[in-house]
């Protein structure tokens, strides 16, 4: 009897067993699960973070995308949906993920902004900086400091500011709860630079050995490339800067030394050479001509004194054509290129024009000589026949008459 009962047990183990395997080797179909995110105006929200997890699971962060839906591949079961995005009261469900139930829509409402307010060290208002909240800009402050952002509430947010000439502010673990309608305020530090700077004529050339100062002290000089390497300085100051070398003219600004603007170029203005002087000599071949006028480029410049000589100043590098003018003389005309530093001589040689009325009298009298001339030369010709004429009827009188006997 006592065989049979077991005999009776095993069997019954054999056919559990079997049938447990059996259930066990049946395939599992997983199921896509697809969460819909919107807002208070039925409006789809992207970029929204939706976590789907479950006991023993890893979590599976996705981002929705422009129709505010985020999918995913589940095995049939029970799951947490977290829904996060900037801005938004934070929403988080269990369900029952089957394929009877493929789509789980969760709105989001909007929460109140949180005011951000940054200030310098010694309590002035930031105006411009620029507020980052989890990797997205939020804007920049306006001219108090303030800035209305948007966070996550109940969770730790990331927050940076950013303004010129001042140190980044970072808070990886800033805290929002959801009580919370300000910051404490944000204290940015000035930064410190040491500017490049570089320093150029207006040829673009680079000037060597420039001066620099700072505030009217010396700080270095240009190296052969023109560059002037400062020491450090507070970033967001106002600085005197002066920079001389010899050929140009001095220069000097009011300089603030930002992180935006910490290299930068100055271009020296080239100092004009001083007017150099020019002296034209006007004279003849014996003499000097005082009182002749004096012309350049045709324009009346003046006119000579006793000593035959006008002087003028003129900028170096002007090419001019002089030329003179006096009563009874011609003269010719010069080209003269000016050049620095010295007195540029030029000298007019005049002739002395000969008398209208002398040329006048000379041409009638030439012309008188003339007709002399012809008158004599024709007498001579007349004479010449008649010469000719009487010889020739002596020599054949006596013939014709001894031809008539």
């Amino acid at each position: 009897m006592m065989k049979k009962l077991i005999a009776v047990l095993l069997f019954a183990a054999v056919i559990l067993c079997g049938t447990g395997f059996a259930a066990a080797d049946e395939p599992v179909t997983p199921v896509t699960f697809s969460v819909v995110v919107m807002g208070a105006e039925n409006n789809y929200i992207s970029e929204a973070e939706v976590v789907v997890y479950s006991d023993g699971a890893a979590p599976q962060p996705y981002k929705t995308n422009i129709d505010g839906s985020a999918k995913f591949l589940l095995i049939p079961g029970e799951y947490t949906v977290s829904v996060t995005k900037t801005g938004y009261v934070s929403q988080t469900k269990t369900i029952t993920v089957n394929a009877a139930t493929p789509i789980l829509s969760i709105q989001l409402i909007k929460e109140p902004p949180v005011l951000v307010t940054v200030i310098e060290e010694d309590g002035a208002c930031i105006e411009g900086a620029e507020v980052i909240i989890n990797g997205v800009s939020a804007g920049k402050t306006d001219q108090y400091g303030h800035l209305n952002v948007s966070m996550i509430r109940g969770a730790n947010n990331t927050i940076r500011v950013k303004a010129v000439s001042h140190l980044d502010y970072l808070d990886p673990k800033c805290y929002v709860s959801s009580e919370v309608t300000a910051l404490q305020p944000i204290v940015l530090s000035l930064a410190k630079i040491s500017p490049l700077i570089l320093i150029y004529n207006e040829n673009n050339v680079p000037v060597a050995g420039a001066a620099v100062s700072v505030d009217g002290k010396l700080i270095t000089y240009s190296d052969s490339y023109g560059r002037a390497q400062l020491p450090e300085y507070t970033a967001g100051v106002t600085y005197t800067l002066s920079i001389s070398s010899d050929g140009y003219n001095p220069y000097t600004e009011l300089k603030e030394f930002t992180t935006d603007t910490s290299d930068f170029v100055v271009t020296l203005q080239n100092k004009p050479d001083p007017a150099a002087a020019v002296r034209i000599t006007v004279k003849t071949d014996d003499r000097v001509l005082s009182g002749a006028l004096v012309y350049f480029d045709g324009n009346n410049k003046g006119q000579t004194g006793l000593d035959g000589t006008y002087t003028t100043m003129v900028n170096p590098g002007t090419t001019v054509m002089i030329s003179a003018s006096a009563d009874g003389y011609s003269g010719d005309t010069k080209t003269l290129t000016v050049q620095p530093g010295i007195t540029n001589e030029v000298t007019i040689l005049m002739k002395e024009n000969i008398p209208t009325t002398l040329i006048g009298i000379g041409a009638l009298a030439a012309i008188i000589v003339l007709l002399i001339v012809i008158m004599i030369i024709v007498g001579y010709k007349k004479r010449s026949k008649k010469s000719s004429s009487g010889t020739s009827g002596n020599s054949y009188g006596p013939r014709q008459r001894r031809d008539s006997l």
